[in-house]
Order: C-alpha cells, then sequence, then structure tokens
C-alpha cells in the first residue's frame, strides 16, 4: 500500500465520530409522564440514523482495506524481499486497518444496541395504561392502598359516583349516605348517564355496608336541559311513595351525593309528570345541587373495606372541618361513624397560598406518619375536605420526608376527583 494511501486511511480512521445515545432515560420518562393514558409515538430516527452513519463510514474504508489485500495477494517473488523488508511497517499499518474495522464494527453493533434500547423504552411506556395512572404531573401507583379516585382524564374514563345509604348510620337530616365510585371507560357513543345507570344496578352494596339507592326502585333516569342546563331526570314511577320525613331527608341526600361532582340539579318525575307528592313534600322544580358544600369526612368500618362518609353538618373554615374530623359527630349507639384523623396525627397550622387555592397544612412534629392504612385514609379525606372547599391543590408539610401512600409529603398534591373506588363488574 501507498504510504499516501495508508496516511489518508489512518486519516479516516482518526476522524471517525463516536456513535452513543447519551440521553438520560429519566429525561425521557419525564417526557410521556404528563400524557394520561396516551401511548407514545415510537420514534427510530435517532438509532436509525446512527446505523446508517456507521454503514457510511463502513463503505468508505472498506475500499482500502480490499485494495491492499489485492495488492499484497499481487506482489512477485522478486517483490518478496521488500516485502519483508517492510514487514514491521505493514503489520503496523494493517493494525490500523483492523483497528479501523473494529471500530466499524463496534459504531454497528452500539447503533444496534442503542435502536434495541429505544424499543425497550418504547415497549415499556407502552405498557403505562396498567402499570401507572398519570394525574397532571403527580404519579400514581395502583398498587398502594388509597381511599380515593385521582383527578384523571375524563375523555378516557367517566367517574361514576353513586350515593347510597349506609346502613349502620343514622343522623338528625337521616342516614348518611356513602359516595361509592367507579371508573367506566368512556367509550364512543357512551354517555355519561349511560353508564351511570348500567353501575347502579349492579354494585354489591351488602358487601360495603349500604343499601342500594331508593332511585333503583324507580322507573328510569335519563338527562335533558333544564333552563338550558344539563339536567339528570329521574322519574321515581314504582318507587315506594309514601315516605316519612326522615326517609324523604336521605332521599334528597342520595341524589345530591350521587350527582353533586356531575350536575347542578336533579328533576324529580313521576310517570313523567314533574308535579307530585313523595311523602310528605310537593315537588314541583329541580332540586339544586351544591358541590361544595363544606363538610368534614368520618370512617365508615362495617363492610369490605373503610369507607369514607361525608358529613351532615356544614363548616365555614378548613381548620373548623378538620377539627370535627378528629372526633365522631353525635350520633345514635348504633350508629358506627368513626373519627378519620387519630390522635396521634396533629395539624398544627393551616395556611393558603396568596391565590387561596392551594392549602398548606402542617403537621405536628410530633405526629406518628407511617405509611400505613390509618394515616393513608386520614391524609386522603383532609384531601376530600381541600376538594370541599374547591381548593386546587393540597400540601401536607412535615418534617418527615416519607412516603405515605400515593402522597408526597411537603409536595403540592392534586385534589382528587371521588372518593371510595370499587371496582366494577364485581
Amino acid at each position: 500500500m501507498r504510504r499516501r494511501d495508508k496516511d489518508q486511511l489512518e486519516k479516516l480512521l482518526n476522524q471517525m465520530p463516536g456513535v452513543k445515545d447519551d440521553r438520560d432515560p429519566k429525561d425521557i420518562y419525564q417526557k410521556i409522564q404528563p400524557e394520561l393514558y396516551k401511548k407514545p409515538r415510537k420514534s427510530r430516527f435517532i438509532p436509525s440514523l446512527a446505523l446508517a452513519a456507521a454503514l457510511i463510514i463502513l463503505a468508505m474504508v472498506t475500499p482500502f482495506i480490499i485494495n491492499d489485500m489485492q495488492m499484497n495477494l499481487g506482489l512477485s517473488g522478486s517483490e518478496s524481499n521488500a516485502v519483508h523488508d517492510d514487514a514491521d511497517s505493514d503489520m503496523a499499518t494493517m493494525s490500523i486497518e483492523e483497528k479501523g474495522v473494529d471500530e466499524s464494527k463496534e459504531l454497528i453493533e452500539e447503533a444496534r444496541i442503542a435502536e434495541d434500547s429505544m424499543d425497550d423504552d418504547v415497549d415499556k411506556t407502552d405498557r403505562i395504561d396498567n402499570e401507572e395512572i398519570y394525574t397532571k404531573q403527580h404519579v400514581i401507583d395502583p398498587n398502594a392502598t388509597t381511599y380515593i379516585v385521582p383527578s384523571i382524564n375524563e375523555q378516557e374514563n367517566y367517574v361514576v359516583t353513586v350515593g347510597a345509604r349506609a346502613l349502620e348510620t343514622d343522623g338528625d337530616d337521616g342516614t348518611y349516605i356513602a359516595p361509592l365510585t367507579v371508573l367506566v371507560a368512556n367509550q364512543d357513543g357512551t354517555k355519561y348517564i349511560d353508564a351511570f345507570n348500567a353501575v347502579r344496578q349492579n354494585i354489591n352494596y351488602e358487601r360495603y355496608g349500604t343499601l342500594p339507592p331508593m332511585m333503583n326502585e324507580g322507573k328510569s333516569v335519563t338527562e335533558e336541559m333544564v333552563g338550558n342546563v344539563l339536567t339528570p331526570m329521574v322519574d321515581i314511577a314504582g318507587m315506594n311513595v309514601g315516605l316519612s320525613s326522615h326517609q324523604n331527608s336521605t332521599f334528597e341526600n342520595e341524589l345530591r351525593e350521587t350527582f353533586r361532582w356531575k350536575y347542578m340539579q336533579v328533576q324529580l318525575s313521576n310517570n313523567g309528570e314533574k308535579l307530585f307528592d313523595l311523602g310528605n313534600k310537593v315537588y314541583d322544580k329541580p332540586i339544586p345541587i351544591e358541590s361544595n358544600s363544606k363538610r368534614a369526612y368520618y370512617k365508615y368500618e362495617v363492610g369490605a373495606i373503610p369507607l369514607l362518609i361525608p358529613s351532615q353538618t356544614r363548616y365555614t373554615t378548613l381548620k373548623d372541618t378538620l377539627g370535627a374530623m378528629k372526633v365522631a359527630p353525635i350520633q345514635p349507639e348504633m350508629s358506627k361513624l368513626e373519627p378519620s384523623i387519630p390522635e396521634n396525627i396533629i395539624i398544627e397550622s393551616i395556611r393558603m397560598d396568596t391565590d387561596n387555592q392551594v392549602a398548606y397544612v402542617k403537621i405536628a412534629d410530633s405526629s406518628v406518619l407511617e405509611n400505613n392504612d390509618e394515616t393513608i385514609f386520614a391524609l386522603e379525606a383532609i384531601m376530600m375536605v381541600a376538594k370541599e372547599f374547591q381548593l386546587a391543590g393540597i400540601v401536607f408539610e412535615s418534617n418527615q420526608d416519607v412516603q405515605i401512600g400515593n402522597i408526597t409529603l411537603n409536595e403540592e398534591m392534586p385534589i382528587p376527583a371521588a372518593a371510595n373506588p370499587i371496582p366494577y363488574n364485581e
């Protein structure tokens, strides 16, 4: 091989770029995290470009190697001595050539590894919807204990809540109502009211220490526009109309708890007639529904899982509301509501951000915060109170740096969508 060719080959080999995918997998992870339930599109551009570059470089190097081999094989016997004299030089040159081939192979292999790695990453993210639920910037672990439904993308799933009577409770305003919540896939052409009707008839109410809602005894539940407001229409035909005042209150509370996160009012009818008697009341107009009723939450542990039960009393401040959750409400002896915040969790102070949208709940240093069911239930009950006050977020301030279920202390947490998630088609 001529010295000029050797010098050119060596220069080319020394100028070959290294091919390596230096991206941090965590960066890739953060980019896909905010997209709720959205599977990422596979991208092979970067690895494929690296592979193409490696092939081009190999194509540039190969002619020099082949030319050198042909020249060496064609040497005559008279030239063999010269070859022998230059053996050391040729061996050094071949070493460089072999290095070029090896590096080219390594480039190709690295490009293939990078492409395989990207495929593995995409395959993992393809399984996100089965392994993790994303809400805003907070990751929800489906295996963690929870008593709330996170704020989710309702274009993918309906959050269907049914207010059911908590069997072993009673109060001045009727039986306490347990909101039972189910996630139903939002399929094309399916309305919320259709999902609701499917769910309310198929919940195993007894399993949760509750009774089916009274509306289930009626004719139908539909929705229509009433006064420019989308309104659920509950036809009570077939339902017992001889209700006591206590039962009347319970029935209306069931309706409000069922529809309050979705609608502003509910309209009753009897076989289509919107003026009728039910118990000791006359119904002739829609029943208004308040979403921000500012209520406390208690623990009801009678059925398969503990339930969050909203109070019948309404409060004016977060401080008073959370204070009420440290003790059970005044109730008959048979009623089994319990405090949701245990004695070992002490709320030292509550402050709001400048926009009054985020609550900062300071938990005393002497409090016992452990990643167990009791602590998770207490903190999630407080999160539901934040929803009652229509806040945008909540921060649990603590000197402890631990993860409590899906709650990260000292970080802003999103407000939940509803309480008491239960399985569907159980």
